[in-house]
């Protein structure tokens, strides 16, 4: 998909849960020092195009941290060489933040309102730093209930790719891979590609 990233077909005939993407597909994506591209290749063959184009956009997952920008630009270099729309995601997932509503005093429903307007803003933002560089590409923004996973995984059904940082730094491929990536890789519907820090 690009001159600078491994792709790998995704296969899984192991017996172990990290072994179920593939082995050799799972050991690139989790080690290499280049963007790499997943492709899970369906068992009756591809349903759908599996490339981004004009309506099947690169979708991108973006959060507070140090590798959502390097996947962001990532992102962005692929939707506009293939001409397709960039959409931008970032997910809420709120079961982290039951502590702190409980401790510092604020409802729940005042909690849930500066929470998004915290992710809208990030959004927000992200889609303003491609334009900047980027600046006749068809940008989305969208922020969605759900842990990062599932809600990648939902929009990679009518994605033509999904791209996500990874920031895993442990010393076995699963850990260093991050679990996000590694959830993602098992259940998203298009290609994947993981853009380490």
């Amino acid at each position: 998909m690009t001159p600078t990233s491994s792709s790998r077909a995704r296969r899984g005939h192991g017996h172990l849960t990290s072994v179920l993407l593939g082995s050799t597909a799972y050991a690139v994506a989790a080690h290499a020092h280049c963007p790499v591209v997943v492709v899970r290749v369906p068992p009756r063959g591809p349903t759908r195009p599996v490339r981004p184009d004009a309506d099947h956009p690169v979708v991108v997952g973006v959060d507070d941290l140090a590798p959502s920008g390097a996947a962001l630009e990532a992102a962005a270099e692929v939707a506009e060489r293939s001409g397709a729309p960039l959409r931008v995601v970032r997910a809420l997932e709120y079961h982290a933040f039951i502590p702190t509503i409980a401790s510092d005093g604020a409802t729940v429903a005042e909690y849930d309102e500066a929470l998004r307007h915290e992710a809208h803003t990030m959004v927000a933002d992200a889609a303003a730093k491609v334009r900047e560089k980027h600046p006749d590409l068809v940008i989305e923004e969208a922020t969605l209930d759900g842990a990062p996973a599932f809600v990648l995984g939902r929009e990679s059904h009518k994605a033509g790719l999904v791209v996500v940082g990874s920031r895993g730094r442990g010393g076995f491929a699963g850990l260093l891979l991050g679990s996000n990536s590694h959830a993602l890789l098992h259940e998203a519907a298009c290609p994947v590609m993981v853009v380490r820090s």
